[in-house]
């Protein structure tokens, strides 16, 4: 596994729904620039619903999970 490209694509999705959202329904925690290797990835700690629940918490919220996620998934590459 390479943390490196894991780290990019983190920060494609970041921007993605920074720019798409005003108030974007997932945060992506922010990767701490100059701890990353491809064995080593710190990020910051963001108080949460974990990734696994996201579909469940956004149907909760009025959200439609199937097309906020399906958009990050087609942007990321994958998701």
């Amino acid at each position: 596994f390479d943390f490196v490209r894991e780290a990019r694509a983190m920060e494609r999705i970041r921007e993605f729904l920074r720019v798409s959202n005003k108030k974007p329904p997932v945060m992506v925690p922010r990767v701490i620039p100059g701890m990353i290797s491809r064995e080593v990835l710190v990020m910051e700690f963001i108080q949460g619903t974990p990734i696994m629940n996201l579909s469940n918490e956004m149907s909760k919220r009025g959200i439609d999970p199937a097309g906020k996620l399906a958009a990050m998934a087609k942007h990321a590459g994958r998701f």
